[in-house]
């Protein structure tokens, strides 16, 4: 929660600590106006609770405060600081594959995030105003007991605390990711290619895992649970020919293996559902799904070579298919293609 600078820092862990039976035994210390352990304590009491005017709307600040610059910095204007920051610890939080697919750790962050930050206000200004009522009180049974004014000095007690003040607390919140909900990552589970012509879902040999990809809207899948391990990636088929552009071959390996590598996400249709259930997927590159075509080696071996493009229609991959296949035909040659019905099924 360390985002900002040290006021705001402070403002904010008055507001989570709820520390008002501190400070009340930090005010109970100012005994006097000119003992420098009791000045000290004064002062600190009076930048305590600026901090609290500090999370609030400086523009509202009576012009005593404007003696502390330092001070003047408040969550409006610095809400995207603030959101930057949340945003890349919930991007970070995208990237981890949990041993056992508990929890969509970005939303349940999001989610804890929204709940705190919201409190601010009104915690802001119910702790502020019980601090600085009590710190009041104090400082004028001071002033009738040695009978002396309250120096003007300590110009926050002159000024009549600080101005109650709020902020937008939603614009320090980024948008809750949208990975979906079911299939989270850790879920293991096989992978179905199509369906044949018998009605046999035709499975990808091996068990996979959904990954945390980094990614605030899409998974990776891949053989362990690591991402660092053979996961889907994408290569660029651009250098095939005119017909390729923006079209890909799709399969396991390391975005390392080169140049024109990247990660291949998944997006999956959970229809609302939750947990563990099987789903539809298509592939994604660069944030945009794709459609397919199955290239079948037909040698044996059950392999195959996945081509994928823009849709709305799979035609682009199967343009480029074809002009890919004078480059596959002397090792595979008895390819055929198929149109792929991916899903992933969770064991």
């Amino acid at each position: 929660m360390v985002w900002v600078d040290l006021p705001m820092n402070q403002a904010k862990s008055n507001i989570v600590d709820q520390d008002q039976n501190v400070q009340a035994g930090n005010i109970k210390k100012i005994t006097d106006f000119t003992s420098s352990a009791s000045y000290n304590k004064a002062l600190d009491m009076e930048y305590f609770l600026r901090n609290f005017a500090a999370v609030g709307d400086c523009n509202d600040f009576p012009s005593a405060f404007t003696s502390r610059p330092d001070i003047h910095t408040d969550l409006d204007q610095n809400a995207g600081k603030f959101q930057s920051t949340a945003q890349h610890v919930q991007d970070l939080l995208t990237e981890v594959t949990p041993p056992s697919p508990e929890f969509n750790l970005p939303a349940v962050f999001n989610a804890w995030l929204r709940g705190l930050v919201s409190s601010y206000p009104a915690s802001c200004s119910s702790l502020m105003l019980t601090t600085y009522s009590n710190y009041q009180a104090q400082m004028n049974q001071i002033s009738q007991k040695l009978g002396t004014a309250v120096p003007n000095c300590f110009s926050l007690y002159h000024a009549g605390g600080p101005v109650p003040s709020s902020f937008t607390w939603q614009n320090l919140i980024p948008p809750a990711p949208t990975i979906p909900d079911c299939n989270l990552p850790g879920t293991e589970g096989q992978v179905i290619l199509y369906t044949n012509a018998l009605g046999i879902p035709v499975v990808a040999s091996g068990s996979f895992f959904i990954l945390g990809s980094g990614n605030s809207n899409f998974h990776a899948l891949g053989t362990t649970r690591s991402l660092s391990s053979p996961h889907y990636v994408a290569e660029d088929l651009t250098y095939v020919g005119t017909g390729c552009a923006g079209v890909y071959s799709i399969g396991l390996g390391l975005p390392t293996a080169g140049p024109n590598f990247v990660d291949a996400h998944i997006a999956v249709d959970c229809n609302g559902q939750q947990g563990k259930v099987a789903t539809p997927f298509n592939f994604v590159v660069n944030d945009q799904q794709l459609l397919c075509i199955l290239l079948n080696f037909n040698d044996g071996t059950n392999g195959y070579y996945t081509v994928c493009g823009p849709g709305p229609t799979n035609d682009a991959a199967a343009w480029c298919a074809i002009e890919l296949l004078p480059l596959l035909l002397p090792t595979y040659p008895h390819l055929s293609d198929t149109v792929p019905s991916f899903a992933f099924f969770p064991v």
